[in-house]
């Protein structure tokens, strides 16, 4: 049988969030978890207590990490000409 692959992204129900291999993942920094329909990130280093953590219902979550990843137009300054107008 062949393997399906989903990302936690497109995981769109509990059901198909449970069969992840990996529901958490941790850096050096800190760690996030899917936990049901929340989302929990929190600031840890490697071996210490913890420092901080948020929880977010998985729908604002989705709606940040769209923002973060979304392509934006950049502002572009004018240009001063050489007497400053």
């Amino acid at each position: 049988m062949k393997p399906e692959y989903v990302t936690p992204a497109t995981a769109k129900s509990e059901a198909a969030r449970m069969k992840l291999t990996r529901d958490n993942i941790d850096t050096l920094h800190g760690w996030i978890l899917l936990n049901g329909n929340t989302v929990v990130i929190s600031e840890q280093m490697t071996g210490k207590p913890r420092t901080g953590k948020v929880e977010l219902p998985l729908s604002e979550f989705r709606k940040m990490a769209e923002w973060f990843l979304k392509p934006q137009r950049v502002k572009v300054s004018k240009r001063r000409t050489s007497n400053g107008s």
